[in-house]
C-alpha cells in the first residue's frame, strides 16, 4: 500500500470518527434537553384537551300491564304532573362550557410556581394542543441567552422557548414575539412548519399561553417565510396606521387561508423559528391574534 493511500485512509477514518462523534454528541445533547423539559411537564401536570360532555339521557318507564289493566288504564295523560311522560319542569340551563374553555380553566390551575422556584425567568407556559409544542415560557435580559440555555439555565443547543426581552411579561403589547429553535428531532418549535398546510392549521388553530396575567387563547391567522430584515418582528407600534400596516403585511404574505382578520385594537402574538431552508437570513413565522374571552 502506497504512502499516500495510507494517508488518505487515515484522513477518511478521522473524518468518519468526527462525524459519528458529532452525531452522538447531538443525540446526547437533545436527550439531555428533553429530559429537562419532561421534568418541567411533571412539575406542572399539564392537562389534556377534553371533549364536551354528552347531554343527559332521560329514561321513562313503560306503563305496567297486568291482567286487570284495561285499555283506559294504559292511556297516559301527559298533562298529569305525576305521569312519567309529563314534560320536565323548565329550569334555567347554564351554558355548557366548550372544550376550549374547559382546557383554559385547567391551564389556569397549573403550578407554574414550581418552575419559578427553579428559575425566576419563567413567565409561564405555551402549548399548541395535540402537537409537541408544550414548554415553559421564559424571558431573559436579552434575546441571546436562551438560544443556548434550557429553562433550567443549563447550556444546551436546544435552548428554550422565550419571549422577546423588550415585550411586556404580561403579553399586553400590541405585538409580542416568542422565539424557539427548529430541531431536527422535531422538538421545540419544529411543528410550526406544519402551518405551511391548511389541513394542519384546521387541526391546530389555537395557541394557549399561561402567565401571571392568566390564560390567553390566540387564533392563528398567518404563516410564512420572511427575511430577518422584514417587518415580521416590528415592535413598539403605537399609532393606528403603523399597526394596520403591520397587520396587512402579515396577511399579504400568509400561505394560509383563514377567516381570522385582526384589527388595530387587538393583540398579536408571533411565533418565530428557523426556516429549515439552510439560509441564515430566513425565518418561519406564525402569527396569532388574542381572542378576547
Amino acid at each position: 500500500m502506497s504512502k499516500w493511500r495510507k494517508i488518505a485512509i487515515i484522513a477518511l477514518s478521522l473524518v468518519l470518527a468526527i462525524g459519528i462523534g458529532g452525531m452522538l454528541y447531538s443525540h446526547l445533547s437533545s436527550k439531555n434537553a428533553m429530559d429537562q423539559y419532561d421534568e418541567a411537564l411533571q412539575l406542572v401536570e399539564l392537562p389534556r384537551l377534553k371533549e364536551e360532555s354528552d347531554p343527559p339521557i332521560y329514561v321513562f318507564p313503560d306503563p305496567i300491564i297486568t291482567e286487570d289493566t284495561t285499555e283506559a288504564d294504559t292511556q297516559v295523560d301527559i298533562n298529569d304532573e305525576t305521569s312519567p311522560l309529563a314534560p320536565l319542569p323548565e329550569t334555567p340551563q347554564e351554558p355548557i362550557p366548550t372544550a376550549e374553555e374547559l382546557y383554559m380553566q385547567e391551564l389556569a390551575e397549573m403550578d407554574i410556581s414550581s418552575l419559578k422556584a427553579v428559575n425566576s425567568d419563567v413567565l409561564g407556559w405555551i402549548v399548541i394542543p395535540n402537537t409537541t409544542i408544550s414548554y415553559p415560557l421564559l424571558q431573559g435580559e436579552d434575546n441571546q441567552y436562551y438560544l443556548k440555555h434550557t429553562w433550567k439555565k443549563k447550556w444546551n443547543t436546544a435552548g428554550a422557548i422565550y419571549l422577546d426581552y423588550r415585550n411586556s411579561p404580561q403579553l399586553n403589547d400590541f405585538h409580542s414575539i416568542i422565539y424557539g429553535h427548529r430541531r431536527r428531532d422535531e422538538t421545540m418549535f419544529s411543528p410550526l412548519l406544519g402551518y405551511k398546510e391548511n389541513s394542519f392549521y384546521q387541526e391546530h388553530p389555537f395557541v394557549y399561553v399561561l402567565t401571571d396575567a392568566g390564560v390567553a387563547r390566540y387564533a392563528i391567522f398567518s404563516a410564512y417565510y420572511d427575511k430577518t430584515s422584514g417587518n415580521s418582528w416590528r415592535l413598539g407600534l403605537n399609532d393606528e396606521s403603523g399597526k394596520q400596516a403591520f397587520i396587512d403585511y402579515c396577511l399579504d404574505k400568509s400561505l394560509l387561508s383563514t377567516q381570522v382578520v385582526p384589527t388595530v385594537e387587538d393583540s398579536i402574538l408571533t411565533l418565530s423559528t428557523c426556516s429549515g431552508l439552510g439560509d441564515d437570513t430566513m425565518r418561519w413565522v406564525v402569527h396569532a391574534v388574542l381572542i378576547k374571552e
